[in-house]
């Protein structure tokens, strides 16, 4: 539920618009977390012109904190969650001390679109009721996996910016790097209808190629396409592909496809009992060598070791 005014009105500069979910976009939405901390403030405290990098998203546990944004004030209370404009300085003060949890992320679309890139102030948004325990579960779950039971506490004035965002590396073991993903994921997909902004995923997509996002389902569909049959099936030449996925995407349309195979082949080593062989196969890669090679690089274990720490956070 986005947050309203007292008189029922909704906040032009929270919410532009209320919309559901295209839930076709979900599968191309990427959420890269890159920090998590417990920011625990006393009475008073503040701190002037503070700018993050990426986006930020505050789960308000007690208390309040007002932002001030080019002289706009956002006062944000639990069970309020707020997303927060990366590189956009703002003044930060708690009358009355305040405890949040801060989640960095970058979130993007086709891993290369930032879905919120428009964002100049705070989107404020209210889960459900019967949602809001669920968010605090999460948030606090991602505290500990990150840094372990105690998480990162910080005391005023210090809140994570470009300056400091290495004292807060992403977990290096396998188990917890998951977890943590797919906490991070979880958080935002709560959250994700209330995040929405005209300056996010319509807008983006509005301005591409009609046939990008066919492309893009065709790719879901069948990750062991190839370029030249992908081509002919969203009716353009290979050249009129490559130039779009180029400035769209920012790659080349085979190493999207790569990577998407990839990511077929991620989720089918951990929720599957396919050989690895087999995934190579169905996912495209000719090559069972080369593919555990690839797989190893990209995710830091190979696939039968990959499988087997999925298996165990299953347990």
């Amino acid at each position: 539920m986005a947050y309203r005014e007292q008189n029922g009105a909704l906040p032009r500069a929270y919410r532009a618009k209320d919309t559901s979910v295209d839930i076709s976009l979900l599968p191309f939405i990427e959420i890269q977390p890159a920090w998590v901390s417990r920011q625990s403030w006393n009475a008073g405290d503040c701190l002037r012109r503070h700018i993050t990098v990426p986006n930020a998203l505050w789960c308000m546990l007690e208390g309040s904190v007002e932002i001030d944004i080019g002289g706009q004030t956002s006062k944000i209370t639990p069970p309020l969650a707020a997303l927060m404009p990366t590189c956009v300085p703002r003044d930060i003060w708690t009358p009355a001390g305040a405890e949040w949890i801060s989640i960095g992320a970058s979130i993007s679309i086709f891993g290369a679109i930032d879905l919120f890139r428009g964002l100049n102030v705070p989107i404020l948004c209210q889960p459900a009721s019967a949602a809001w325990p669920n968010l605090v579960n999460w948030a606090n779950a991602l505290c500990e996996m990150w840094a372990g039971p105690s998480g990162i506490r910080r005391e005023n004035p210090y809140l994570i910016d470009v300056a400091h965002i290495d004292a807060f590396p992403f977990p290096q073991a396998m188990d917890r790097a998951l977890m943590c993903q797919g906490l991070t994921r979880a958080i935002f997909g709560l959250l994700w209808t209330d995040l929405q902004e005209p300056t996010s995923a319509e807008s983006v997509l509005s301005l591409s190629p009609s046939w990008l996002m066919h492309a893009m389902a065709i790719i879901r569909r069948n990750p062991a396409v190839d370029t030249e049959s992908l081509a002919f099936q969203v009716g353009i030449s290979q050249s009129q592909l490559r130039r779009g996925f180029k400035k769209w995407i920012g790659q080349s349309p085979q190493a999207f496809i790569t990577r998407q195979r990839l990511e077929e082949a991620r989720r089918l080593i951990s929720a599957t009992d396919q050989t690895v062989a087999a995934v190579a196969a169905n996912t495209g890669f000719e090559s069972l060598s080369y593919f555990t090679t690839l797989f190893e690089k990209t995710y830091g274990a190979t696939p039968g070791r990959y499988r087997k720490v999925s298996l165990n956070i299953r347990l």
